[in-house]
């Protein structure tokens, strides 16, 4: 297995003051630390490289599939729809004769 080393130099440092106003610096903490990271096992950096690129290269084959059936075309003419129901036109009877006398005198302006 690979290992990496990255040595980090770590300073803590406090920083207090006074009623006087004097200020005093300490650095309870100052040394070199080293990390080791194992580069075995799931790296998750990568994977979501991958899922990235499978989106892009969705949408591109999306894209590329919507250009060609729309420039040898894909779409077909939208069927007639058939008129089922109304037979013999309107059924005058729902309709109070209040608005049918006012839908004539509204029809007949010049």
């Amino acid at each position: 297995w690979y290992q990496r080393r990255v040595r980090e130099a770590v300073v803590s440092t406090q920083s207090t003051g006074d009623d006087e106003g004097n200020l005093f610096i300490d650095s309870p903490f100052n040394e070199t630390v080293s990390v080791y990271e194992v580069d075995e096992g799931f790296d998750t950096e990568i994977f979501f490289m991958y899922i990235l690129l499978a989106a892009f290269f969705g949408i591109m084959l999306f894209g590329a599939q919507y250009l060609l059936s729309s420039a040898f075309g894909g779409r077909k003419p939208a069927r007639k729809t058939i008129e089922t129901g109304t037979g013999g036109g309107i059924d005058y009877d729902y309709i109070p004769r209040d608005h049918l006398k006012k839908s004539a005198k509204a029809g007949k302006r010049d």
